[in-house]
């Protein structure tokens, strides 16, 4: 009896110093490199090797075997936990980040009047405020064609031709284009409005063009230019027809 319990003791203080061995801390051999007996000679056992914090101390693994290409040093007894850890605090790459995040160039933060200038969110900082972005009166020249008789209820009608420019910034650099030509017509008077002045007429059609082409470019950052200006010139023609009654946009 006294026997088999010294015989279970010693297999127990086996199984403990064999786990002993098999569970390092610091730097090492890779595992699979002890099972393979790299860098051991023939016939010779796995055996752990502990590095020293000394440099070229007993222990200390191969320069090769111990750095990789990275100089990241090997460790031993490393949890999926601290992996985990680690690539929380790796940086990200930069090369994951979109190139478009930064618009290049100077803004149009000022506006000219002559050009509407639509920006993406990312590109916000280069378009005129709020109020100033759009078009302006002035290129609305409104001149008389027909002179009102003063019968019947309108009368007259008068006309300002246009070229609308337009400049969008929805990615890096921005694009611009011009509108093919466009005529705003509206009654000299009319029995809703009573008598159209020509800077009455242009205010109207500024406001009426800048809302539209911000409605048409918002519906699709993207809409391909000739697209645009046609969708724009329809948009302009129903809002200025709600505006004032008789009025209209064409194109020749």
């Amino acid at each position: 009896m006294s026997s088999r319990r010294s015989l279970l003791f010693i297999v127990a203080i086996a199984i403990w110093a064999l786990a002993a061995c098999n569970w390092t801390v610091g730097d090492c051999y890779p595992r699979e490199e002890w099972t393979s007996g790299a860098g051991a000679g023939p016939g010779s056992e796995p055996t752990p090797v502990f590095s020293s914090s000394a440099s070229g101390d007993f222990g200390d693994a191969p320069s090769g075997e111990r750095r990789g290409d990275s100089e990241q040093e090997i460790q031993c007894n490393k949890t999926d936990s601290s992996e985990e850890e680690d690539k929380e605090e790796r940086p990200r790459d930069s090369s994951e980040s979109t190139t478009n995040s930064t618009c290049s160039g100077s803004g149009d933060t000022t506006g000219d009047g002559q050009t509407y200038v639509f920006c993406s969110d990312a590109c916000s900082s280069k378009c005129p405020p709020a109020g100033v972005n759009g078009f302006s009166p002035t290129i609305f020249k409104f001149v008389t064609t027909i002179p009102d008789d003063g019968t019947g209820e309108s009368g007259g009608w008068q006309q300002a031709s246009v070229r609308l420019k337009v400049k969008r910034w929805v990615e890096v650099y921005p694009e611009f284009w011009e509108c093919p030509q466009m005529t705003f017509g509206m009654p000299l008077r009319n029995a809703a409005q009573g008598h159209i002045p020509a800077d009455e007429a242009a205010r109207i059609s500024a406001d009426v063009a800048t809302k539209a082409s911000r409605k048409v470019m918002r519906a699709n950052l993207t809409i391909p230019r000739g697209i645009y200006c046609v969708r724009l010139k329809d948009e302009m023609d129903v809002s200025l027809r709600k505006r004032v009654a008789g009025s209209r946009v064409t194109q020749p």
